[in-house]
């Protein structure tokens, strides 16, 4: 890990985000993922987290504190994000370091934003590990409606078009295992439309828009249809 010290000019947000999604197009490259900014976190109190990383395995939390930010906000936006992450990082200069690591629960990655030469290095300052109070509950709040539906209708369930979208979730998370359920979750959240198309804009790219399949296509519903088939 390099030296905290600080070197040359401030780092703004606009500085981190740009080295973040190099950082992670580079890590994740042979991976399928989704990075998308300004995500809303809506469960018990209403908050919005930096930027989502989603890739099979994971539901990472990412939240900057650049060199101009400050740290008073921080212990309720981690209150609010919380229930709903599998792993948090947060990403901060090296000013912000010692006050950062006092705030955050264990369980939260730190990285350390410093400039060298003409770009911004990203460097575990502090590793993390698996949120150990993660709410199914609160992960469901990611999965929109649409969905929702999609699974219940592929899983062969009747009588969902009457529930609403919180019913639907807590449908969802109670027919599956833990194991089933962050895998369907994940699965969502990487496929979903309005995402993939603010991922893009953070790239400057063109979104590519792909019509939703009236069948969930989720890993778990396609081992069903592939047992199905081989029978």
């Amino acid at each position: 890990m390099r030296s905290a010290g600080a070197v040359g000019a401030l780092l703004r947000d606009k500085d981190i985000r740009r080295a973040l999604t190099a950082s992670i197009d580079h890590t994740y490259r042979d991976c399928e993922y989704l990075l998308v900014p300004e995500v809303d976190i809506l469960h018990e109190l209403p908050g919005r987290i930096d930027v989502l990383l989603v890739t099979g395995r994971q539901i990472c939390g990412i939240e900057i504190k650049s060199d101009v930010d400050t740290v008073q906000r921080l212990p309720r936006q981690i209150s609010i994000y919380e229930a709903a992450l599998e792993r948090g990082t947060l990403i901060a200069g090296a000013r912000h370091l010692r006050a950062v690591e006092s705030l955050l629960p264990p369980w939260w990655e730190i990285w350390v934003a410093q400039r060298c030469n003409e770009t911004v290095a990203l460097d575990t300052y502090r590793p993390g590990r698996t949120n150990p109070d993660l709410s199914l509950h609160a992960v469901a709040t990611f999965m929109p409606r649409e969905a929702l539906v999609r699974h219940l209708r592929t899983q062969g369930v009747r009588g969902y078009s009457r529930l609403s979208t919180y019913e639907l979730r807590e449908r969802v998370v109670d027919m599956h295992s833990r194991t089933n359920f962050l895998a369907l979750a994940r699965w969502v959240m990487r496929t979903r439309g309005d995402w993939s198309y603010r991922a893009a804009q953070l790239r400057g790219t063109r979104p590519q828009y792909s019509p939703p399949s009236s069948r969930c296509q989720c890993p778990l519903c396609e081992s069903i249809a592939a047992v199905t088939h081989r029978s």
